[in-house]
């Protein structure tokens, strides 16, 4: 009898909601999700210097970007920037519906910072840094 690669676990709704929610965010299916969760979950346990106190105040919101340590904020920010370049297709929706009103600022094609005006034309602020 062959066996399965998969196995069945039980988590309570809320938590599933919870992970749907950050799965759609980060273009993951609900069980990747979860299993990313605990691959840094079992990752942080075992790295030294991660203490139990550090983790409860992430979990509580109460940690800062300059509480991280120099690889923590590297990793940081590589994971804010990637969530910047990954848009869902509802946050495409979002900031077209967003450019053809106008006033919204970002970089345009050149990498210039740049005002959309009414109708979707834009406007260069400053010139690429």
């Amino acid at each position: 009898m062959t066996q399965s690669k998969f196995a069945s676990v039980k988590f309570s709704a809320d938590f599933v909601d919870l992970a749907r929610q950050e799965a759609a965010l980060l273009h993951r299916s609900v069980a990747a999700q979860i299993e990313h969760w605990a691959t840094v979950g079992r990752a942080m346990e075992q790295t030294p210097g991660v203490t139990l106190d550090k983790v409860r105040a992430a979990l509580l919101g109460n940690f800062g970007v300059d509480d991280l340590n120099e690889q923590e904020q590297d990793a940081f920010f590589d994971l804010l920037s990637e969530q910047f370049h990954n848009t869902s297709a509802v946050e495409q929706a979002f900031f077209a519906s967003r450019r053809h009103k106008g006033g919204g600022v970002g970089l345009d094609e050149q990498g210039n910072l740049a005002r959309t005006l009414p109708g979707g034309q834009s406007v260069k602020i400053s010139d690429q840094a």
